[in-house]
């Protein structure tokens, strides 16, 4: 009779398990759908134009047509330098092949949440990835970013990752408190290092003043200036007494501080903590991967 009761308890277990699973995903595929109305690369029209427009004006800042501060390109010059061959290929062709590379990339951020968490962890990895496959949906570079955080960090070429990361979205520079807490000061200079290389180019070229316009978001600037500060100078003391203290939550409190941080903050973003709950558990430099 007691083993009966316990199968039956473990099917209805399982049975709500898959119920989270399938919700979980369902809900993130939802929103990151209705945030970029559909399969129709919205953001990724921004990065192609940023490619026509070095082409064809030799600025990849000019603005087009009616653009807002949705639609304007605010990354560095070298991402637009990727969409410069990109733009003169067949669209159909980029956008099949962009789409691939961001769903593969979407699959390849919460891999290692599931592998070191396994099952119990499924629920949070669907839904992050479903908000990543959402974001896919816009053609935002967003899960190839997390991907290259959440596979890049820990290794020697640790500090390329996370200025590429910065060089698009600035505030994960963040990221470096963590080599800053363990001291390890050739890697947090290279990461600012690169990290400045990869932006100051964007002084060679005129910028529209809608580039500092953004709009509004969730972020906490929004809400409250001052709470905002508060949070986010809290989240970087955070993070670097953690560091400090070898704490295996480090990489977690520096992804917080990233979100807490952003100027512009959409639920997308919250996916920046997926590189600290990756690398969360174990000892980092035991860890540390050869490249």
């Amino acid at each position: 009779m007691d083993r009966a009761r316990n199968v039956t308890v473990s099917v209805r277990a399982a049975r709500l398990f898959s119920i989270a699973l399938i919700a979980s995903f369902l809900l993130a595929i939802a929103t990151g759908w209705a945030i970029g109305g559909g399969w129709k690369l919205i953001d990724m029209n921004v990065y192609w134009d940023a490619g026509r427009l070095w082409r064809e004006t030799g600025n990849p800042y000019t603005l087009t047509p009616g653009a807002t501060d949705h639609t304007v390109y605010r990354y560095a010059p070298w991402f637009a330098a990727i969409w410069v061959p990109l733009s003169v290929l067949p669209r159909a062709l980029v956008d099949a092949g962009w789409s691939l590379l961001l769903i593969a990339a979407s699959g390849a951020a919460v891999v290692p949440l599931l592998r070191r968490f396994r099952w119990p962890a499924a629920p949070f990895a669907m839904l992050m990835g479903g908000l990543l496959i959402g974001m896919a949906a816009s053609g935002n570079v967003q899960p190839l970013l997390i991907a290259w955080l959440v596979w890049g960090v820990e290794r020697r070429s640790g500090p390329l990752w996370i200025a590429l990361a910065a060089s698009l979205k600035v505030v994960p520079i963040l990221y470096v408190l963590v080599y800053a807490g363990r001291r390890e000061w050739n890697r947090v200079g290279w990461a600012i290092g690169l990290t400045v290389a990869l932006v100051a180019p964007t002084l060679l070229f005129e910028r529209p003043e809608l580039m500092t316009d953004f709009g509004t978001s969730n972020s906490l600037s929004n809400v409250n200036l001052v709470l905002w500060v508060v949070a986010g100078v809290g989240a970087v003391a955070a993070s670097a007494i953690l560091a400090a203290r070898q704490s295996r939550y480090a990489w977690l409190a520096s992804g917080v501080a990233v979100v807490l941080t952003l100027p512009r903050l959409f639920l997308y973003d919250t996916t920046f903590i997926l590189p600290g709950i990756a690398e969360s558990g174990e000892n980092h430099r035991e860890r540390a991967l050869p490249e």
